[in-house]
C-alpha cells in the first residue's frame, strides 16, 4: 500500500534537496521556515525514513534520503510537462494533489464511476469531487458525460499517463527507502509478450525470487499495443518479448533473434515433412499471428517469396493455449516460435514443419521507458532476463 504523500511534501523535500537548508528551501516554496519543517517532518512520518539530517550548517540528505528526492525530482517534473502539454492554469502543477491525480487514473481504467470509487475506497461523491477538483484545477476539460458515468477525454488520458509516470516514480523510490533497510521485497509490473511466457519469463522470475523472496510480481499478458500503453503510462515497468521497430518513444535492449517456425499436430499428414511445396503451402488451414504484428508480417513476406498466395480465412490467434488445441483438434498448420513451444516439441505434442522460415527471425528483448531507473528488485530482474535470454540466445535454455 502506497503511503499518502502529497505533493506540497515533495516539494519542500526537493527544496531542501537543492538547497541545502531549511530557511533557503522556505523562499523557494514560499513558506515560513517552520512550515517546511513541518512538511518534511510528516513526509518523514509518511514514509518511516529520515531523509535528512539537520547540521549547523544545513540538512544533508541521507543516503537513502538523497536517492528518493532524485526520484521526487523526476515525479514533479511530470506534473510540469502535463501543465505544459496541457496549456493548463498557471501553478497547476504546484496546486494539484495526488488525490486529484489517483481518482483520475481509477476512473480511466475501471468500467464505471462506482468501480473506481471501490478501488479506492471512496464514496462516489467524493471521487467525483476529487474529479471535478482536478479539472478546475487545470482549467482544461478533463471529463465528457457518459450515461451516468465520466468519460475521459483526450487531455485527461495526456494527463493520466503524466500522473501514472510520477506514480511509479514515487513507488520505486518507496521500495527502494525499504531495500537500503534489506527488505528484500518491492514490486515489479512485467509486460510480457507471447515469446517470453514459456520459458524466459518463468525463469527469470524464479532466480529473481531466489534474491526476492517477498517481492509482489504482477504479470500483464495483453497484446503489444495495449502494454506499450501501459508501459508509457507507468503502469508496467517494462516489457519482455518481440520488439518493434516503430516504437521511438521507449527504450529498447535486443537480447536475441527468434525465427518462425511452421508447426502442426502429431497426426497431421505433413507432420515431421522437411519442407512444403508453394502448393502445399497455399492448401493447408492456417492459424495465424493478428494482422499487422511482425509475424504476422513475416510470415506473409515468406509466402510472397515462395510465389503463394496469403491465406483469406486464416485463424488470428496470439494465445498458445487456444493455439495448441487447435491443432490436435484440426487439420491446421500454425506459425509459431520454436523456443515457444520448445516443452510441446519435445513431449510430441506438436510437430515442426521443416526448417525455421528464412528471413522470420524477429529482435526479442526488454523495452523500458527512457532513462528508466530500476529499484534493486527491477534491477535483478533485469539482470537475470539478460542472464536467460543469453543462454536462449546460445541454445541453453
Amino acid at each position: 500500500m502506497e503511503p499518502p504523500l502529497k505533493p506540497r511534501w515533495l516539494r519542500v523535500a526537493l527544496a531542501i534537496f537543492e538547497h541545502g537548508s531549511a530557511l533557503r528551501a522556505a523562499e523557494t516554496v514560499h513558506l515560513s521556515a517552520p512550515a517546511v519543517l513541518g512538511a518534511l517532518g510528516s513526509l518523514e512520518g509518511a514514509l518511516g525514513e529520515k531523509l535528512f539530517e539537520r547540521h549547523a550548517t544545513g540538512m544533508r540528505p541521507t543516503e537513502a534520503g538523497a536517492g528518493f528526492c532524485r526520484r521526487i525530482k523526476t515525479a514533479l517534473a511530470e506534473l510540469r510537462e502535463a501543465e505544459t502539454a496541457l496549456h493548463a492554469k498557471r501553478r497547476f502543477a504546484g496546486m494539484v494533489d495526488l488525490v486529484h491525480l489517483r481518482a483520475l487514473l481509477a476512473l480511466q481504467e475501471a468500467e464505471s464511476v462506482g468501480a473506481a470509487a471501490r478501488a479506492l475506497g471512496l464514496a462516489q461523491p467524493t471521487l467525483h469531487r476529487a474529479a471535478r477538483e482536478l479539472e478546475a484545477l487545470a482549467g482544461v476539460t478533463l471529463w465528457e458525460r457518459a450515461g451516468r458515468g465520466l468519460r475521459p477525454t483526450w487531455a485527461a488520458r495526456r494527463l493520466g499517463e503524466h500522473a501514472g509516470r510520477m506514480q511509479a516514480e514515487l513507488r520505486l523510490g518507496v521500495d527502494e527507502l525499504q531495500e537500503a533497510h534489506g527488505l528484500k521485497a518491492g514490486r515489479l509490473y512485467v509486460g510480457a509478450l507471447p515469446l517470453a511466457r514459456s520459458h524466459w519469463l518463468p525463469a527469470a522470475l524464479a532466480r529473481t525470487l531466489d534474491d526476492y523472496p517477498r517481492a509482489e510480481i504482477d504479470i500483464m499478458d495483453g497484446p503489444y499495443d495495449q502494454q506499450r500503453a501501459a508501459l508509457r503510462a507507468g503502469r508496467i515497468d517494462l516489457i519482455l518479448g518481440p520488439l518493434r521497430a516503430d516504437s521511438p518513444e521507449i527504450a529498447q535492449e535486443w537480447l536475441f533473434f527468434d525465427p518462425l517456425t511452421i508447426v502442426t499436430g502429431p497426426g497431421h499428414a505433413l507432420a515431421g515433412a522437411t519442407g512444403l511445396s508453394r502448393a502445399a503451402l497455399e492448401a493447408l488451414d492456417w492459424i495465424l499471428p493478428p494482422q499487422g504484428t511482425p509475424s504476422r508480417l513475416a510470415f506473409e513476406a515468406y509466402l510472397h517469396g515462395q510465389g503463394a498466395r496469403v491465406p483469406e480465412h486464416a485463424i488470428a490467434c496470439n494465445s498458445l493455449i487456444t493455439i495448441r488445441a487447435l491443432l490436435r483438434a484440426t487439420p491446421r498448420a500454425a506459425v509459431l516460435s520454436k523456443r515457444q513451444i520448445g516443452a510441446e516439441l519435445a513431449r510430441g505434442e506438436l510437430v515442426a514443419v521443416g526448417a525455421p522460415i528464412a528471413g522470420s527471425a524477429q529482435p526479442v528483448g526488454i523495452a523500458t521507458r527512457p532513462a528508466f531507473r530500476p529499484s534493486g528488485l527491477v534491477g535483478a530482474f533485469l539482470q537475470h532476463a539478460r542472464d536467460v535470454a543469453g543462454e536462449i540466445g546460445r541454445g541453453q535454455a
